[in-house]
């Protein structure tokens, strides 16, 4: 299966809830404090919390900037998308 990778900014929200969805799939994935990346990395262009599946966002989007995102996270749905990545 492709990585996993939450990205957040320190002090999101919705970040914790994020994690949780996340780990709830039993899949590893990395988490990003995007605010601790240098200026000008690429994974500091999403929004928070934002979730990808190797270069597809399942949350999110890509922003150009870190700003927050928009709308609840809907759960179930992205760990569907997940068990179907993974062949289950």
């Amino acid at each position: 299966m492709e990585p996993l990778t939450l990205l957040y900014f320190e002090g999101c929200p919705y970040a914790e809830q994020a994690r949780r969805i996340l780990r709830d799939t039993g899949h590893p994935f990395t988490s990003v404090r995007m605010d601790a990346l240098p200026a000008g990395h690429p994974q500091r262009g999403y929004t928070s919390p934002s979730i990808l599946l190797g270069g597809r966002v399942l949350y999110g989007m890509g922003a150009g900037e870190t700003g927050c995102s928009v709308g609840p996270l809907d759960g179930p749905r992205i760990q569907a998308e997940i068990r179907a990545a993974a062949g289950g």
